[in-house]
């Protein structure tokens, strides 16, 4: 018995510190990997909650840009990190999917190496020109479109993104044929507007509105408007072309590596937990309101978005099979 019981007090001797660590979790700063360019929307929107959600951590939360290849050279590099949830990915949906559907350099699939800490921004896609372009109308842009074929550049920020979906299936159901760009970003794609290298820009409503004061909305790609003060009460896609283009969105949300979520429940725990608390902070809500944007951030909670996820990527696949020559590898 008296082995037994210095035995046991060995081991626990053993595991204390271990439990103590995870106890104390985080002791030391996080690193959270944008796959993306500083300012585009991404960016912006993980700068905005930053302060509030390393304040619940009581560390830092060091912000970690690392754009290319459509977002799949972050997103790698971020499951070569240490799984061990002190790395955090702020994802994209259908980012993460498409990646590894039409990649043949990508060997990630959501299933297999990712969990939801939880949802943040929802961006609804729309379409939009500079103040002075000669369109006043979404039906003269697909007009034109139609007759100088290849012409008309637009940019998209990626060919892995729902914008370039937009872009796919906008053409598919009206005839239209744009001169489609593809930019390593939503910042570059909607800098490109700006500058002139493009005629038409394809992105989301809230990570468009730095542009609002020299752009024009020509149209909304979802079943209502929901958004006229945002969108210059632009009329929706379908309403003005009587087409049927899937509505079109994407949705963000901050993600660990999926050992990170198996073998460290607790710390998981700590991640949601402070991520729920800094959504919840009236500071950070009189932020987003002060700019407009209140109504941006649709969370979730990470089984709730996981299974979101999964149905998406059903969706996501049979998009990929319907354009096998757009959204090959």
């Amino acid at each position: 018995m008296l082995k037994i019981m210095k035995l046991t007090a060995s081991l626990m001797a053993i595991a204390a510190p271990a439990l103590a660590q995870d106890a104390g979790f985080p002791e030391r700063d996080i690193r959270l990997i944008i796959p993306s360019s500083p300012g585009g929307g991404m960016d912006t929107g993980t700068r905005q909650i930053q302060t509030y959600w390393q304040k619940e951590l009581g560390v830092n939360l060091i912000i970690d840009n690392r754009p290319g290849a459509g977002m799949a050279l972050g997103t790698q590099s971020f499951l070569r990190e240490e799984p061990d949830c002190y790395t955090v990915l702020n994802g994209l949906i259908p980012v993460l999917q498409l990646s590894h559907m039409t990649r043949s350099d990508v060997d990630y699939t959501y299933e297999g190496n990712f969990y939801p800490i939880g949802a943040s921004r929802l961006d609804v896609t729309i379409v939009s020109v500079m103040n002075d372009a000669k369109w006043q109308s979404i039906e003269e842009l697909i007009e034109d479109a139609k007759s100088r074929p290849g012409e008309i550049p637009m940019s998209v920020s990626s060919l892995t993104n729902n914008q370039y979906q937009a872009a796919v299936t906008i053409e598919s159901h009206t005839g239209a044929d744009f001169n489609t760009i593809p930019y390593d970003g939503g910042g570059p794609a909607r800098t490109a507007l700006l500058s002139g290298e493009v005629d038409v820009t394809i992105a989301g409503i809230y990570a468009s509105l730095p542009l609002a004061d020299e752009t024009r909305v020509l149209a909304v790609l979802a079943q209502e408007n929901l958004w006229p003060e945002l969108t210059d009460d632009a009329p929706t896609f379908n309403g003005a072309m009587g087409t049927k283009v899937p509505d079109n969105q994407n949705r963000e949300g901050y993600f660990v590596d999926r050992r990170c979520y198996e073998q460290h429940p607790d710390r998981f725990e700590v991640l949601v937990e402070t991520y729920t608390a800094a959504l919840e902070d009236p500071e950070y809500k009189a932020q987003l309101a002060a700019g407009g944007e209140e109504g941006k951030i649709k969370p979730l909670p990470p089984e709730e978005f996981h299974q979101w996820i999964l149905a998406e990527t059903k969706n996501i696949q049979t998009f990929v099979e319907d354009y096998p020559e757009v959204m090959g590898n």
